[in-house]
Order: C-alpha cells, then sequence, then structure tokens
C-alpha cells in the first residue's frame, strides 16, 4: 500500500480535505493507496476549521476526528509527498531535501495551480477550494505516479 502526504500550511483546512477526498477516490477507483495530511508550521492538535468540517459533510465525507500534525522528518517516509503549494515544496526543500524526488506541488501532478488558502474564509470559499482539489486529485496520474 503506498502512502500519499498531502501537505498545507496548518492542517486545518486544504490538506485534511485533500486526504479525504483522495481516500475516497483511492478507495472508487481501486488504487492501493492511502492518504494522511500535515502542516509546515501546523499546531498539533487543532481541529479542522469548521468550514472545511462542513463542505466535507456536504460532500459526503467525515474529518470531524481530525487533528492537525506538524510535518516532521517522520513524515519524509510517505511514498508520494503532494504540497498545496510552490511555497510548500520550498520549505520542505529547504528542510528536507532528501525527500526532493518524492516531493511535488498538486499543481505540477494535475496541470493546475496552487490551491488557495480559504482559512477564514466564508462556505462557498471553502466548497471552491475543495471542488479545487478534487478535480486535481480525480486528474492525478495516480497509476504511473505510483
Amino acid at each position: 500500500m503506498f502512502n500519499i502526504l498531502f501537505v498545507c500550511t496548518g492542517n486545518t483546512c486544504r490538506s485534511p480535505m485533500a486526504a479525504a477526498i483522495a481516500n475516497i477516490f483511492f478507495v472508487k477507483n481501486n488504487i492501493d493507496a492511502t492518504a494522511s495530511s500535515a502542516g509546515v508550521f501546523a499546531l498539533d492538535g487543532l481541529p479542522a476549521s469548521s468550514n472545511a468540517l462542513v463542505v466535507m459533510a456536504d460532500m459526503g465525507l467525515e474529518i470531524g476526528g481530525h487533528k492537525a500534525v506538524r510535518f516532521t522528518e517522520n513524515h519524509t517516509e510517505a511514498h508520494i509527498i503532494i504540497t498545496m503549494t510552490s511555497a510548500h515544496k520550498i520549505k520542505l526543500l529547504e528542510d528536507y531535501g532528501r525527500a526532493a524526488d518524492k516531493i511535488f506541488t498538486i499543481s505540477e501532478l494535475c496541470g493546475g495551480q496552487d490551491i488557495t488558502d480559504p482559512f477564514g474564509g466564508d462556505k462557498p470559499t471553502y466548497f471552491s477550494c475543495a471542488e479545487q482539489i478534487k478535480n486535481c486529485i480525480e486528474n492525478i496520474s495516480w497509476r504511473s505516479l505510483l
């Protein structure tokens, strides 16, 4: 089983939504992978943001038990590390350069753009972010990547 790690800033919005969306996608498409998430500046233990919870529930996904985790050396053991922005990738490369061959931005993999942080935004902002993430996940060539 391949371990996919999604990374954002605080691990309360984008990366937990991405992990939830990816896990459902993997099951539906019989891909032998599991996704988790972390944040480059996360405060360990914070819950997912309230609008992330609402939007995920609207999509039929549950992230109520999510607790933020700060990216550490142990996270470099993931098979693939996918950051929400190029700034996240740069930070990881600075701190964990030995894992460079497995760190990608989501936009590199799906031909899109960085995923803008919805933190502090309203429900439509979060929904738009979740849809952007979902579209990217659905357009990544997972079988060739893994």
